[in-house]
């Protein structure tokens, strides 16, 4: 019976790692890439404007840079992110 029991717990503790949240790292290179890539397709931009929209737009792909560019490294199988375990801290 105590055989039975640590089995289960052993399987239980086992499948915990299944239930940690994904880890997710951000590739600094590809987020300059897509920084560059978003400021490219922009139209030139305008020589005075009355309010700061033209930082809302920089800021627009920034954000599109830095989400972009992130990946899941360990504990993805419930991730919509790109699967990238190359970009593990300490591989």
């Amino acid at each position: 019976m105590k055989y039975i029991i640590v089995l289960l717990l052993s399987v239980l503790l086992l499948g915990c790692d299944r239930l940690a949240p994904p880890v997710t790292v951000f590739d600094i290179s590809k987020q300059v890439e897509l920084y560059k890539m978003c400021m490219e397709t922009l139209p030139k931009g305008p020589d005075s404007t009355v309010y700061n929209d033209w930082a809302e737009v920089v800021e627009e792909c920034r954000d599109f840079a830095f989400w972009g560019s992130q990946y899941c490294v360990r504990n993805c199988l419930h991730s919509s992110l790109p699967y990238n375990p190359d970009l593990a801290v300490g591989r």
